[in-house]
């Protein structure tokens, strides 16, 4: 009999059973499913900042050259300086801040860049006899250190992925700190016959009233791509300064003594430079703020 009753009840209770899990399974909402979120969207809108260093190679550009001497039995157009473009490296370091939004870059990267270049110059005196000439040539050695402050306007070629190509061109205006002249002496007495070479010495001097603050225009190229956290950039530009980088004409009793003046000179570089920037923005949770 208890058993006839236990099976009565069972049959009763399944059926109810199963209508409760069907209502509370109605009674629950529908979830509609969410777009895929593009894994780098928190990049669309982003600040950067971060350390930029890297080499450079000077072109000196004498718009007009100027000696301490005037001739008087040959023209002055002989008193020529030989210059050396893009021979020695120079360097620069500093910071990196860039406002980016979809594919346009504002970047500002003030920098303590010292620049090199190498120019020549040689005198001669000539006696009646041929033996009688003594030669003496001056290489020297300009070493300029300014404060570079450019503004940059970049574009992204490619703006998905993690290496993205990108053009980019502005101005900069740099700021004098120093300038060093380091000048090798070498002299040629020919009137033992045959020629003795003389080390004349290396002098060092300081020229920086010689030279002054300077501006141009900046261009190049690079690409970056991101890792972790960290964007790097390599990056190669060309710049050129718009106005002489020296004061024309001026005297120093150092280089008068030495039959130099400074020339109207105004500078170019190729620059090869890296950077290191951090986002100081996000809006993605995977990313954590720094």
């Amino acid at each position: 009999m208890m058993q006839r009753d236990s099976l009565s009840i069972r049959r009763l209770l399944l059926p109810g059973l199963l209508l409760f899990v069907m209502t509370v399974a109605e009674a629950q909402p529908v979830k509609k499913p969410k777009p895929n979120k593009p894994k780098y969207g928190f990049l669309d809108t982003q600040f950067w900042l971060g350390v930029k260093f890297g080499t450079n190679f000077a072109n000196p550009m004498a718009q007009s050259q100027l000696s301490g001497f005037s001739p008087i039995d040959y023209p002055s157009d002989r008193l020529t300086k030989t210059y050396d473009s893009y021979v020695l490296p120079g360097g620069q370091a500093g910071i990196e801040m860039t406002f980016y939004h979809r594919g346009f870059s504002v970047g500002l990267h003030p920098m303590y860049q010292r620049s090199r270049y190498r120019y020549t110059n040689s005198l001669e005196w000539n006696g009646e006899q041929e033996s009688e000439r003594f030669a003496t040539i001056y290489e020297s050695e300009q070493r300029v250190d300014v404060i570079n402050v450019p503004i940059f306007v970049k574009y992204d070629l490619i703006q998905d992925g993690k290496l993205r190509p990108f053009v980019l061109g502005g101005g900069f205006y740099s700021f004098l700190v120093g300038a060093e002249r380091q000048v090798k002496i070498t002299q040629t007495d020919y009137s033992f016959g045959a020629p003795q070479t003389i080390d004349g010495g290396t002098l060092n001097l300081g020229v920086k009233d010689a030279f002054q603050n300077y501006y141009g225009w900046v261009a190049g190229g690079g690409a970056s791509f991101d890792y972790w956290n960290i964007r790097t950039v390599i990056e190669i530009t060309y710049n050129q300064s718009l106005n002489s980088v020296t004061r024309e004409g001026t005297s120093q009793n150092e280089l008068s003594s030495l039959g130099d003046q400074n020339d109207d000179v105004h500078l170019s570089h190729i620059v090869g430079s890296v950077s290191f920037v951090f986002p100081l923005r996000f809006i993605d949770k995977q990313f954590q703020a720094l």
